[in-house]
């Protein structure tokens, strides 16, 4: 499978399904931890990267392109991974050893990296705290995808989840000001951003990507 389709199977999973999930069962995502797995499992859809996309390293072994807190473990001086979720590229698999003593990390292997945050604080502020809190939080998450010294990912996305269902303006700015302020500068091109809602009831589920 090429990068190009493996990115648009995710932007495709995020848009399409995970809306329709919360829709139907909000009550699943109480914390940041369900979500993270939540989204693990629905990427793996029908064993899509631990079964049907396996791909063999250099040295025969198969690995899965799909990872959860990357690197956490294969690196001693880390004691989290970098990312939320990983998608490592297909072609620095094959170039590798992913497996015994010989296992070697740079900046090339994360194809794709994922941040989850979440907000669950009440909706009792004016809109403009509001939209600090949440631009805030995304932001913070954007500038994982350009610190030097990580495991740089050759794509980023920022999901933030918001646990409310706000206005319709509200959205709308929020939007307008992530392109005019996150997706303007140059070190963030490389990042797309996936904004949804989970409502207290199975209302509609309010979400955009950029």
């Amino acid at each position: 499978m090429n990068r190009k389709a493996i990115f648009n199977y995710i932007k495709s999973t995020l848009k399409n399904d995970l809306p329709e999930a919360i829709r139907n069962k909000p009550y699943l995502f109480l914390t940041e931890a369900d979500l993270k797995c939540f989204l693990y499992k629905l990427f793996d859809s029908e064993g899509f990267f631990t079964d049907k996309n396996l791909l063999s390293d250099k040295g025969g072994y198969k690995t899965s392109l799909l990872h959860a807190e990357f690197p956490n473990g294969l690196k001693k001086r880390n004691n989290h991974g970098f990312y939320d979720l990983v998608i490592l590229d297909p072609k620095h698999i094959k170039e590798e050893t992913w497996h015994g003593e010989k296992i070697r990390l740079n900046q090339k292997e994360v194809y794709i990296g994922i941040e989850i945050k979440r907000r669950c604080d009440p909706l009792r502020k004016k809109e403009e705290d509001k939209m600090k809190t949440v631009f805030e939080r995304m932001e913070n998450d954007c500038t994982a995808f350009s610190k030097k010294g990580r495991f740089f990912a050759q794509r980023g996305i920022v999901i933030f989840v918001n646990q409310a269902s706000e206005e319709k303006s509200f959205i709308k700015k929020l939007k307008k000001k992530i392109i005019n302020e996150l997706k303007s500068q140059k070190r963030y091109k490389h990042v797309n951003f996936f904004y949804l809602e989970i409502p207290y009831d199975k209302g509609k589920v309010n979400h955009f990507w950029i």
